[in-house]
């Protein structure tokens, strides 16, 4: 008896906290549910709702990210997503990687520099024999 009682209110709750996502999503996606919406730059800001809701974000609210966006209209200018705030470990590790690129890039390009350097001294000392 216990048990059942104790897992209908677990039922419940979890109803209830999933219906009021629900909803606050259902709000944006009145809108972002429709393909074809564009932002003034001609950029999509549809959502379909089924695949975000599937995703591994899809159990948060719209404003748990896009945060400075609590009501309709939205302001003018809409802060940029900072996912950081939930993957810090994600980021940084996504950020020293790109400084190692850039650094790699960087490198083989002074070397490729080096090198037609060289190719160009060398072509020219032919030249003057």
């Amino acid at each position: 008896m216990r048990r059942g009682v104790l897992a209908a209110v677990v039922a419940g709750l979890v109803l209830a906290m999933g219906s009021g996502r629900l909803a606050a999503q259902s709000e944006c996606l009145a809108c972002h549910g429709d393909a074809t919406m564009q932002d003034a730059n001609g950029h999509s800001i549809a959502v379909d709702g089924k695949t975000f809701g599937d995703s591994i974000h899809g159990s948060l609210k719209c404003n748990d990210c896009h945060i400075n966006i609590k009501e309709y209209p939205h302001p003018e200018q809409v802060a940029k997503v900072e996912c950081k705030g939930c993957h810090a470990d994600e980021a940084q590790g996504l950020a020293e990687a790109f400084m190692r690129t850039r650094k790699s890039i960087l490198a083989r390009a002074a070397m490729g520099m080096r090198i037609r350097f060289l190719r160009r001294a060398i072509r020219g000392r032919r030249c003057i024999r």
